[in-house]
Order: C-alpha cells, then structure tokens, then sequence
C-alpha cells in the first residue's frame, strides 16, 4: 500500500513539474526577439546588367547569455521570380518563431528572377543554382562572423518553402559537374562557391524542406546527403509530392518530391523524416491554421536531435516548494540518464531538477524523463 502511494505521489510531482518545464529548441522559451539587418553578397543579377546587394536578417532572443548557438537560415518562396527575406507568409513568422525557441534565424534574400521569353525549363534551374550560390555564401558568412553573431558553427541548418525548398534540399547534393549534366549552358553563371569568405565551407547539418523537391535523385547518395525533414501535401499541383513536372506543365523541368525524397534516403539507411499533409496543395502552410507553427514544431526537435557538437538543450522548470519533495522521491527511485545508465546516489541529489527529452531506442517519438543534475 504505502508503495503505491509513493509511486502514486511520484507521478503527481512528475506531472505538476512537466506542465512547467520548457526544454530550449523544442519549446518557445522566449518572449522578446532582437532582429538585425547586414548585407551579405553582391551579385550579378540574372540578366548581367546589374548588381544586386543580398541582405540577411539575424533574428535572436533579447539578452540571450548562450554563446554557441544553432542557427537556421530560412529561405522564402515564390517561384524564382519574386520573393524577398520580408515575406510575411514564411520568412518573417518562421524566423521569429525559431529565434524564441532559442535559435539565431537567419532570413536571407536570394536572387530572384529568370528570362522565360524563351520558355525555356533550363532557366529554372539556372535561377535554383543561382539562389544555392547564395545560400552557399550566406553559410560562409555566418561562419566567418561567427563570433559577432554567438553561434556554433558546426550547427548551422537550412529550412525553406518552395523555391526555398529546392534550394535548400538541393544545396549539399549538387555539383558544378552534376549540373552540367543536366544543363549545357552554364555561361556566365560561376562556380558554385563565388563571391567573398572562401576559406569558410558552406557545408550545412541539416534540411528542412516545405513543398520542395530535389532536381535529380540520382544525387542523393550516401556521401553527399544530410538529414532532411520534408513538409508537403500530397495534392501539390505546383512542386510534386512524389514526381512529375512543375506546376504540372510538360515541358518545365521534371522534379521529386518529398515523398520520393524520404524514400531514397531511407533506402540507403540515411537520417529522413517525412510529414504528409493529406489532401493539402501547395499552400497548406498558408492556408491550415496551425500548420506552419506545428511542422516548425517538428522541424526544431528534428534539428535539435542532429546536435553533436557542443550545444546542450537548456531545460528551465519552474521552482516550487514541490521540488524539494521530488528531488528526495529521487534519492529512492531508479533514476536513468540519457544514455540508458542508471544514476548514482550523487548524481540525484543536486540543487535543480529539469525534465529532459530522450528519445527511446525503440521508438520514433520523444518522451520526457525525470532528469537531476
């Protein structure tokens, strides 16, 4: 009897602390956000006539102490024609959402713009290896001001909607040679690593993609993958959730989708997740209420699960006068640390008790644990 009264009050304490607990890059855990603008790249507009000056916006939490954070660059969407960091469907929510989980988002322009007089599809992905080139260079930059900017730089992330997407799902897998496969004409356009900060590697850890798709899966291999998550509906009449032609126009270029995507990574028994809104088109990020903070959701914790390098998930909980009674039921409970090891007597009794996620090996879904230290 007064065994299960113990676990019974246990229990109580477990649920009172986990209402309250809110784990940094999976929860909301700011309220105020501190938003700069820098310039990033100059570059040649599509047609060659003109420079442009590329902008990035850096969302971060105000008065943030943590000086190794991750990063995320959001790319927007809008068919390669149009679009900038400003874009109030995606960029600017996106960003603000993932800088109060604790994030530095970075929103960056990318060229846009194409010359479809000729209603040729190679333009299209010549405006995709455009907008890679400067996702490559604002990768560089972050790096190379990684210092003024207080991130990690082995954790830096992309996670872009549509033509973002592509661009963002297709930047690790591409090369100058893999694209002169599929295009003759590159004049004009450069090598894929151009403008400043080339001794930084614009290499990423992981792909968030909304609606995108890859140009050849042929690309994706072992050696050049990275983890991805992709995001899609499965009525997309504009970018494919399996395959087929953009906007569903023969003639334009033929792309994968997400679905297809998962798919190939999972066969070669890579890092991939894949969300499936049913029955939604292009827009359901836009159209279902809740849709774009609820992926963004799982879009975090996927990231937060890639990180190896030095950046620990900070777990603020609520003090109460429980807590004193729940760090004693510790003392004389078997208490497991995120390894799977069991805890020493010294290991339980400390000055702070913190819920903490830990994803079981044999299964998908996170779940939350006692944790002391």
């Amino acid at each position: 009897m007064l065994k299960n009264a113990f676990a019974l009050i246990l229990l109580n304490l477990f649920a009172v602390i986990s209402v309250t607990a809110n784990t940094r890059f999976v929860d909301s855990v700011f309220s105020e956000i501190e938003k700069e603008t820098v310039t990033y790249r100059s570059a040649q507009y599509y047609s060659g006539d003109s420079v442009v000056e590329l902008k990035m916006d850096i969302y971060q939490p105000k008065n943030d102490e943590m000086d190794n954070r991750p990063v995320v660059i959001v790319l927007y969407g809008g068919s390669f024609m149009n679009g900038n960091k400003d874009d109030v469907a995606f960029s600017v929510p996106v960003s603000d959402y993932l800088a109060k989980k604790g994030y530095v988002s970075v929103a960056i322009d990318y060229r846009v713009g194409l010359n479809m007089a000729s209603m040729d599809p190679a333009e299209i992905i010549k405006a995709a290896y455009r907008g890679i080139q400067d996702t490559k260079a604002a990768v560089r930059f972050i790096r190379a001001n990684a210092d003024a900017f207080k991130i990690n730089t082995d954790e830096i992330f992309l996670c872009g909607y549509s033509a973002g997407a592509i661009i963002s799902l297709n930047q690790s897998l591409i090369t100058e040679e893999k694209f002169r496969n599929i295009i003759d004409d590159t004049a004009g356009l450069g090598p894929l690593e151009t403008g400043d900060n080339l001794s930084f590697s614009s290499s990423v850890k992981g792909v968030a993609g909304f609606a995108g798709a890859v140009i050849d899966t042929t690309w994706i291999t072992v050696e050049a993958a990275i983890p991805m998550i992709c995001i899609h509906g499965n009525e997309d009449v504009i970018v494919p959730y399996d395959s087929g032609y953009v906007f569903s126009t023969a003639g334009l270029p033929y792309v994968f989708g997400s679905a297809v995507i998962n798919s190939v990574l999972k066969r070669l028994g890579l890092n991939s997740k894949l969300i499936t809104y049913p029955g939604e088109g292009h827009d359901f990020v836009h159209k279902l209420s809740g849709a774009r903070e609820n992926s963004i959701d799982s879009v975090a914790l996927f990231f937060s699960s890639l990180f190896t390098s030095g950046v620990e998930k900070q777990h603020f909980v609520d003090r109460t006068r429980r807590q004193t009674g729940v760090r004693q039921a510790l003392i004389s409970s078997n208490i497991y640390d995120l390894t799977g090891r069991k805890m020493g007597n010294s290991q339980r009794v400390s000055r702070s008790v913190y819920i903490r996620y830990n994803r079981f090996k044999n299964k998908t879904d996170y779940k939350k644990i006692l944790f002391a230290r």
